[in-house]
């Protein structure tokens, strides 16, 4: 005799690296796109906020699974996000 065990599978979208929080700002329906370009608009704000390099470096790096998403959705955001990083480093006193 034997079973199995079923947990289900999960898709991975973008929407999955999107934190709750942010996702609970809109309503149900709002379109994946929507969300990853504004989600992508908020951590390009959220840069500026740390006050050591460490800090911005590591939140940063924590969001490369959704960065990865986000190059196929939407480049040219992708972009924005990346040179918004890259001058975060060259104007960090």
């Amino acid at each position: 005799m034997s079973f199995v065990i079923d947990t289900g599978t999960q898709e991975v979208t973008i929407a999955t690296f999107i934190s709750d929080w942010f996702q609970d700002q809109y309503p149900e329906n709002t379109p994946v796109e929507k969300l990853a370009h504004d989600y992508a608009y908020h951590l390009i704000g959220a840069l500026k906020n740390p006050k050591m390099m460490k800090t911005v470096r590591a939140h940063f790096v924590a969001q490369f699974p959704f960065m990865q998403r986000l190059a196929e959705m939407h480049p040219d955001v992708f972009d924005e996000l990346v040179a918004a990083y890259t001058e975060r480093w060259m104007t960090f006193d």
